[in-house]
């Protein structure tokens, strides 16, 4: 690594997989490390038919890059010829080293569609982002056709002379390359030995060595004595990297590979983010991996249950997005911990700093895209309250975006910095997808919200019966395929959906209504687009939920498993907006019914683990889920039975069903709990008597110190809200 840091990467454009295979030909007698990435088995096999496959020549197809992040290569052969996938371009860009060369293999007719823009031949891959790559690149680096054998040497110079004129320009000296990395593993270790409750946490760009510091850290540690450390991350391979770089300081520190692995097997693992999430230990040092990746609640939840904890994050790239969990997280973090440590890498130790392959993929991809919130442009709009009269409201068509590289910047950016994961797929979706719409609110030129929505249904009667059945399962079609696989309607596949799959709102214009009014001019144009039914799946979590039902939006479907991205339980809402359509309208109301018909029983089974807090908002607000109050004299037994309780006559297990029947009942009238309860003791009671959680989650969800506080906290909330 050290030997690459002062060398920039270079990219070179061919036009046929034969020629990529010539150029292994030519690293392989050079005895250079070359990686070849391909969408297709074929092509990759194609490698070993040249007896081309060793040990310094590996392939792969686009879904495993990932499994090569830990290693470092001198060639990088990527072939586009038939398809073009985003994040594993971005992904495995990151194991070309300083001095290696990116030889990216498209079609002639797109590499004749970037030089001439006014062409006209279809390009075969169909990526917008391709064509932005290549059209970058000939724009900011003058490559040309390097499949041509004339190339001319004056190009060639001139080449040469500009990598001479950065690689001289640098005044750093390799000695002081790894300050940076040195600085962390210093915290890392303070973090693990020294003062708990005072977490590390680590920025970085790809290629910053943070994996590499948190390695040396960690192996640092064991040798010293410290006995327990917990690695964990979304993917277990984005973990890789880190014991990759414990074993080789080890050894450097033991010299005896058998010591290695004995220490490692007795004083660090890796856990599964959900394993991580059921246990605490205060002693143990916690290293979460690419924590932007990580939902905000489940890191909340590690720093509840550690006290000595680091986390490291990428700011820019394929593993999510950085700047989410700085704008979510960041500040939770900083309250709760004060003596927090933040650190940045800001230098590249993989390549050469201001490396043009990194520029030229940061540009093309948009991936250092953000919102600055403390001096983002136009500061004038920030000072007041916008004039929401002065806010327009327009879709923005898919030609816009690919020639409006500042509007498609001002976009990207609020998308980063409001969601987990937005990744280079989902611009490839914004620019490229034909089923993609895209909506944005405007103050004073600048973009202040921003909503993708997805078209949806109309599906044909044999992908509706293969649904049905199970056999099969669309890409896209979210709405129409939960209705007709969940809910049993065989008619929902023939009405047509719009989807809104995010709605994005700059914080400083939040609470303004401005996501609503969105909203509304979206269900305009699609009542001009004669669309049936409105809808949306997103996370549960409260805000956004509220956003929904005040936008109009019923539930129909609530998921019995977390959502990986979010942490939260993903939910179903819908709209109809097609009045006219009886079929639509019949299948929006049965869907409605038989989630309001079920949420009683399901409260206490399915939707035992949605959290308190979300289901409280769905009772409250959700249209016709509240059943009539029971009968005078039904009532007045069941305030019979309440009351014993509340004289401790009776215990709660003897009176829970008249308990659960009163709560549903009184629960339901909003304005009454608000006068009688406060909302830790709504929560309490929902909790303990309609979702009928067990007491020792009672005790955990609300921080009791033992059953009796818990039993007595419940028994005062039920005297207050029954007025006994």
């Amino acid at each position: 690594m050290q030997e690459n840091w002062n060398k920039s990467r270079d990219i070179k454009i061919v036009c046929s997989t034969e020629e990529a295979i010539n150029l292994l030909r030519l690293q392989q007698a050079r005895k250079s490390r070359s990686l070849y990435v391909s969408s297709l088995p074929t092509q990759v096999k194609s490698i070993e038919t040249a007896d081309l496959a060793n040990e310094n020549i590996q392939q792969c197809n686009y879904q495993h890059v990932y499994e090569f992040l830990g290693q470092e290569f001198n060639n990088l052969i990527y072939d586009a010829t038939f398809s073009f996938d985003a994040n594993s371009f971005c992904a495995v860009c990151g194991t070309l080293v300083g001095g290696g060369t990116l030889y990216l293999v498209i079609t002639k007719e797109l590499l004749n569609h970037t030089n001439s823009p006014s062409s006209t031949v279809a390009v075969k891959q169909n990526s917008a982002l391709l064509t932005r790559l290549v059209s970058f690149n000939n724009l900011n680096y003058h490559q040309t056709n390097h499949t041509d054998d004339n190339l001319s040497l004056e190009i060639q110079n001139e080449l040469k002379q500009s990598f001479s004129i950065l690689n001289s320009s640098l005044s750093i000296n390799s000695g002081d390359l790894f300050k940076e990395q040195k600085s962390i593993v210093e915290k890392i270790k303070r973090c693990a030995l020294g003062h708990s409750r005072r977490p590390v946490v680590i920025q970085a760009n790809r290629g910053r060595g943070k994996s590499a510091a948190l390695g040396i850290a960690v192996a640092e540690l064991i040798f010293e004595g410290f006995e327990s450390v917990v690695i964990t991350c979304s993917k277990q391979n984005q973990s890789s990297i880190i014991f990759k770089h414990i074993r080789l300081r080890l050894t450097a520190l033991l010299e005896s590979t058998q010591r290695v692995e004995n220490l490692l097997l007795d004083s660090v693992k890796f856990l599964a983010l959900d394993q991580v999430q059921s246990q605490a230990n205060k002693g143990c040092l916690l290293i979460v991996e690419e924590a932007g990746t990580v939902p905000v609640q489940i890191l909340k939840t590690f720093c509840k249950n550690f006290n000595r904890i680091t986390l490291a994050t990428t700011i820019d790239g394929y593993e999510g997005n950085g700047q989410g969990f700085a704008i979510r997280f960041m500040e939770f973090l900083s309250a709760r911990f004060p003596q927090m440590k933040l650190c940045n890498l800001n230098r590249p130790i993989r390549w050469v700093e201001h490396d043009q392959l990194e520029k030229l993929i940061n540009q093309s991809f948009i991936l250092d895209s953000r919102i600055n919130l403390d001096t983002s442009a136009k500061t004038l709009m920030v000072l007041s309250k916008p004039n929401l009269s002065d806010v327009t409201y327009q879709y923005i068509p898919k030609e816009t975006l690919n020639t409006d590289d500042y509007l498609l910047r001002e976009i990207y950016g609020l998308l980063v910095s409001a969601h987990y994961q937005t990744r280079p797929s989902d611009l490839e979706r914004i620019l490229s997808s034909p089923e993609t719409r895209l909506f944005i609110a405007s103050y004073q030129n600048s973009v202040i919200a921003t909503a993708l929505v997805n078209i949806e249904g109309k599906l044909l009667p044999e992908q509706i019966d293969a649904i049905a059945q199970n056999k099969l399962r669309l890409k896209g079609d979210l709405l129409p395929q939960s209705l007709i696989a969940y809910k049993g309607d065989s008619t929902a596949g023939i009405h047509s959906y719009w989807r809104v799959m995010r709605v994005t709102v700059n914080p400083r214009f939040q609470r303004n209504g401005i996501g609503l009014k969105l909203l509304a001019h979206i269900e305009s144009e699609a009542k001009n687009n004669h669309i049936d039914i409105l809808g949306a799946s997103f996370a549960l979590a409260p805000n956004v939920v509220k956003f929904w039902y005040r936008a109009g939006f019923n539930a129909i479907r609530i998921a019995l498993t977390k959502d990986s991205s979010s942490g939260y339980h993903a939910g179903d809402f819908l709209r109809l907006i097609n009045h006219s359509n009886k079929g639509a309208q019949t299948t929006v109301l049965n869907a409605t019914e038989y989630f309001n018909d079920a949420f009683k029983y399901s409260t206490g089974n399915s939707f035992k683990k949605v959290p308190v807090s979300t289901m409280i908002i769905i009772f409250e607000l959700q249209i016709g889920i509240h059943q009539p109050r029971v009968s005078k004299d039904v009532l007045d037994r069941f305030l019979t039975e309440a009351k014993q309780l509340v004289l401790r006559n009776r215990s709660y297990e003897m009176v829970e069903w008249s308990l659960f029947n009163l709560c549903f009942s009184y629960l339901a009238d909003t304005k009454y709990t608000a006068e009688k309860l406060s909302v830790n003791e709504k929560e309490i009671l929902f909790a303990k008597l309609i979702q009928q959680k067990d007491w020792l989650t009672i005790i955990d969800e609300f921080e009791f110190v033992g059953i009796k506080q818990s039993r007595e906290s419940t028994r005062l909330a039920i005297a207050k809200l029954l007025a006994l």
